[in-house]
């Protein structure tokens, strides 16, 4: 008789289990191996569009607005906000919390982040400018630190390690929004199978490890995961340079290929606007710590 959780000899209760899982993935996936999306590199040449868009706060507001309903009161709070990007979470968390660290390796991010302090005159965020994988949160001082750790899109997690340094921050509680599920974007299909002659591999980091992982591990959690579906229309060089970053990003090098990837946006343009439609589902995961696991 097989029992819950085990078949043919593995043991689905194991957290292990899904910590190997998730490495055997991102192994098999040898394209994205090539250039790995948690290169400082790849965020520095893409910080200009990431700072043009940092003024959209939709998702930080969604964030904020959930994480109220489960009781997360900012007010006097002390928060990591890993990855940070421009720093759209850093902001909105400063007038409410009492203190906000901004985690981020890229210069071009972090130097944005610290003219916008200067220029609000925020005196409650702090930054460490380092990627999350050389971070010692022991010697840093960062263990049991916070009550509050973000990580929000964060490419800086993408093994369980890099998760538990993480939950070792925090006292209360751990936030994570990530993909769950696949991904699907109809021009960058197109652009794949006209470049490569061969369909997109799949994106090999899950919400699904992490999940399962934590619900092994014994974590108290909410979990909401929603699907978003996109369609936007853009000039033939704004979509050039967005498909160019999402070659990069899957692990492409892109040099030399910039009058390709025009010429097949302008193919497809009508009246020199590119249509492209995305679907994906996004997981966020709220971790309250417990005596059991805050250890």
């Amino acid at each position: 008789m097989v029992k819950i959780g085990h078949k043919e000899g593995i043991n689905l209760k194991d957290p292990d289990f899904w910590d190997e899982q998730w490495q055997t993935s991102r192994k098999a996936e040898t394209t994205y191996t090539q250039c790995s999306p948690q290169s400082t590199a790849l965020w520095e040449k893409q910080a200009e569009h990431f700072v043009a868009n940092s003024g959209d706060n939709k998702r930080v507001n969604d964030t904020l607005t959930w994480l109220a309903s489960q009781g997360v009161v900012l007010n006097g709070m002390n928060v990591l906000d890993l990855c940070s990007g421009p720093g759209a979470f850093t902001f909105a968390c400063s007038e409410p919390a009492a203190a906000v660290t901004a985690l981020e390796p890229a210069t071009a991010m972090v130097n944005f982040i610290r003219e916008r302090i200067n220029r609000e005159r925020q005196k409650n965020i702090h930054i460490i400018q380092l990627p999350w994988e050389d971070v010692d949160v022991e010697k840093q001082g960062l263990s049991r630190h916070f009550d509050l750790v973000l990580a929000s899109s964060c490419p800086g997690i993408h093994s369980i390690e890099l998760l538990e340094k993480a939950l070792l921050c925090t006292t209360t509680y751990f936030y994570f929004y990530g993909w769950a599920g696949a991904r699907e974007n109809d021009a960058l299909d197109a652009l794949w199978r006209y470049l490569y002659h061969s369909d997109i591999p799949s994106w090999p980091d899950d919400s699904l490890y992490i999940l399962n992982w934590l619900h092994a591990k014994r974590y108290n959690f909410s979990l909401d995961v929603k699907e978003d579906r996109r369609v936007e229309e853009s000039s033939v060089e704004k979509a050039t340079k967005a498909l160019l970053f999402l070659l990069d990003l899957h692990g492409k090098s892109v040099v030399g290929l910039e009058d390709q990837v025009a010429d097949f946006v302008r193919q497809r343009a009508k009246d020199g606007i590119f249509c492209q439609t995305s679907i994906s589902r996004r997981a966020r995961i709220l971790v309250t710590l417990t005596n059991a696991n805050s250890g």
